[in-house]
């Protein structure tokens, strides 16, 4: 029983010296990994890159990794901030290193505030050409249609890069659905009748596949 109570206790103490060890070199590893967490809104971007540069400098780090006593320690919080530089590199005032106050998907967010809504009953005249010298005038790619259930004059069109049509006089005449979209690719659409033809609910795959002969907005299917 006393050889036993030894080897628990040594085992005890060996556990603890464990932990104790490791949580002193988990501090240390956060104390560096602190130093760049989030920088200073009135410091440029050079400011952070020279802070950056001279902490590590005596470190000598090479691909994130740098040699203390003859063991390769990993550098922390190093590539995260070459991606990071990297990616602010092109991006500041190249001469004061100064961050933009805004961002392209703010920029895109105001546009389309301010974009005033556009008519549904424009009045407009073709201007042409209309005709072919081929014989096939008018005959555009469409890639798909989806037909009103119970309801034989309407339903609806979609093509690679015209956007959504629909019509209610079986073809006569055609009316787009989508000119207020940033997506114009139509793939597929799935129609589902409402109580009438204005409350119709429809689904459309946007985006086009044919090898990259046609690009557009949109995520494919």
């Amino acid at each position: 029983m006393g050889l036993l109570k030894t080897i628990s206790m040594k085992s005890v103490l060996a556990i603890a010296v464990a932990l104790l060890l490791l949580s002193f070199s988990v501090s240390a590893q956060q104390t560096k990994a602190k130093k760049f967490a989030s920088p200073q809104r009135e410091k440029n971007f050079y400011d952070i890159q020279k802070s950056f540069n001279d902490y590590w400098a005596p470190y000598h780090v090479k691909n994130g990794y740098y040699t203390e006593n003859g063991l390769q320690k990993k550098a922390p919080g190093w590539k995260q901030f070459k991606r990071w530089e990297y990616y602010w590199a092109n991006r500041v005032n190249p001469s004061t290193g100064v961050f933009p106050k805004t961002t392209a998907a703010d920029i895109y967010t105001n546009l389309s505030k301010q974009r005033g809504s556009r008519s549904a009953n424009g009045n407009w005249t073709g201007m042409g050409p209309s005709s072919s010298p081929g014989g096939y005038e008018g005959i555009g790619r469409i890639n798909c249609v989806g037909f009103r259930p119970g309801d034989n004059n309407t339903y609806y069109a979609g093509s690679p890069s015209g956007g959504l049509w629909k019509t209610t006089d079986n073809g006569s005449t055609w009316t787009v659905l989508t000119d207020n979209n940033s997506v114009l690719g139509v793939s597929d659409v799935v129609v589902i009748a409402g109580t009438s033809t204005a409350t119709d609910t429809l689904y459309i795959a946007t985006g086009d596949r044919d090898g990259g002969s046609m690009w557009s907005l949109g995520g494919g299917y």
